[in-house]
Parts: C-alpha cells; structure tokens; sequence
C-alpha cells in the first residue's frame, strides 16, 4: 500500500507539467496555496506512513515537499514556454500585417 501511494506520488512533477501545458495549473496558483499544499501533504503522509510516529511521517512528507516544489519550477518553465510562443506568435502576426499593408 505504502509502496503504491509513494510511486503515485512521484508523479506529480508529470501530472502538473500535463496540466500546465493544457493551460489548468499555473505557478502562480501553486505559489498562492502552497500553505493548503502543506497541510494536504501533512494529511496525506499522515495516511500512507505505516506506523504513528511523527519521524516516519517527517520521513514522508519532506520529499513530497520536495515534489511539489519541484512541480512549481517544472509548471513554471512550461508557462514560460507558452509565453514566449503566444509573444512570437503575436508578433508574426503583426510583421504579416505590415507586410500585407506596404504590398
């Protein structure tokens, strides 16, 4: 059980990277609830830790942090991309109008 919610969990990074490309999940948005992030994480390892004990728990939670920090600066690059396409798009379409106007 603890091995599957653990593998699920490294998956994050690609799940958010998916839906920064589809244009759902912003970093802006995952900066703003990273405290919310924190507390579903705390609930989470909570779960899947075997045992009660605060040290396993820790042991959980600190690289699911780490994931979620990771999945900021991959959600990030990806929004950074888009950016500089719809800027390069928009400018293409702006030469092609000049281009159309002086012929």
């Amino acid at each position: 059980m603890m091995v599957l919610a653990c593998g699920l969990t490294f998956q994050l990074p690609m799940i958010i990277f998916v839906l920064s490309q589809v244009g759902i999940m912003t970093p802006k948005f995952m900066r703003d609830y990273r405290k919310h992030a924190f507390i579903v994480i705390l609930i989470i390892a909570a779960v899947i830790t075997p045992s009660p004990d605060v040290f396993s728990q820790m042991l959980v939670t600190a690289p699911l942090l780490l994931l979620y920090e990771i999945s900021i600066f991959v959600s990030a690059r990806v929004n950074n991309k888009r950016e500089k396409a719809r800027l390069a798009s928009e400018i293409a379409e702006e030469n092609e109008a000049r281009f159309r106007e002086n012929n």
